[in-house]
């Protein structure tokens, strides 16, 4: 019997040990690749029957969705965004002057909501009509969301001369 307790004592040290560092590697760490920014931007037109929905999360990831997807904000698309996204990302989110804008402008006209996280500060704010602070980030969120169409447009034959 003393000699079964001695045989299993190191199995269950091994055991336990083995726990513990498996826990310790599973502890994982977000990447950032957007210098700690994060944006989720929902757009409509002023009838409400366009809208998008886009989704820029800190490891670099674009998601977006359209119609009624963008409604109830679910993503149909996704793509990581290159070096050269990101540049213009952060160029174009800072260039929107998020935290110093108030939290609803306008009344009539294009719909647009972002909510813009940087570091565990959130602003939110709601727009409505025009706003050239914000539209270049609303092309370019739209620019990306064009590229799941990309192989269907690839694939198509190249323009030549007409033949009747």
């Amino acid at each position: 019997m003393n000699r079964a307790r001695s045989l299993v004592a190191p199995l269950l040290l091994t055991a336990a040990f083995s726990c513990v560092l498996g826990a310790c590697a599973t502890i994982s760490t977000r990447v950032d690749r957007t210098s700690g920014l994060e944006l989720t931007y929902f757009w409509s037109n002023e009838a409400r029957d366009k809208t998008s929905y886009f989704h820029v999360t800190t490891d670099g990831e674009f998601h977006s969705g359209g119609g009624m997807n963008a409604t109830i904000r679910a993503t149909t698309f996704d793509t990581p965004l290159s070096s050269e996204d990101l540049q213009q990302f952060e160029s174009l989110v800072r260039a929107t002057e998020f935290a110093s804008r108030g939290a609803s402008v306008g009344e009539t006209g294009d719909h647009n909501k972002l909510n813009i996280a940087t570091y565990g500060k959130h602003y939110e704010f709601d727009v409505r009509g025009g706003d050239p602070g914000l539209t270049p980030l609303l092309q370019w969120c739209r620019k990306i969301s064009m590229r799941q169409f990309d192989a269907v447009l690839d694939a198509q034959p190249n323009a030549g001369p007409r033949t009747r």
